[in-house]
């Protein structure tokens, strides 16, 4: 479970910990309890994965224009965000295969 420090609700974190889900989500810093050394370096390792696993959403919402789900069921809704993936995979692969 990945996302940024927004996501960090300590009882979400918790109760994510104690189902054996691995935390992800960054830690939140504020003005008093400032973050520590080590929950920076931690943040730096999480983010380096989240960044790699956001890219794609950020492609489909910049490029493909996929903003908001729209449609009128969840299964267009499905069937659009499949196709938007299948597009990234696509060029993706172009650019890797170069």
């Amino acid at each position: 479970m990945f996302g940024d420090s927004a996501y960090g609700k300590q009882s979400e974190k918790r109760a994510a910990r104690q189902l054996g889900i691995y935390d992800g989500i960054l830690d939140k810093g504020t003005k008093k309890p400032k973050l520590s050394h080590k929950q920076k370096k931690l943040n730096q390792k999480k983010s380096g994965i989240f960044c790699k696993v956001e890219y794609p959403f950020g492609y489909m919402k910049e490029k493909l224009g996929y903003r908001v789900a729209g449609a009128k069921n969840l299964m267009r809704n499905s069937l659009r965000f499949d196709m938007n993936g299948i597009i990234y995979n696509m060029m993706r692969a172009d650019v890797l295969l170069r």
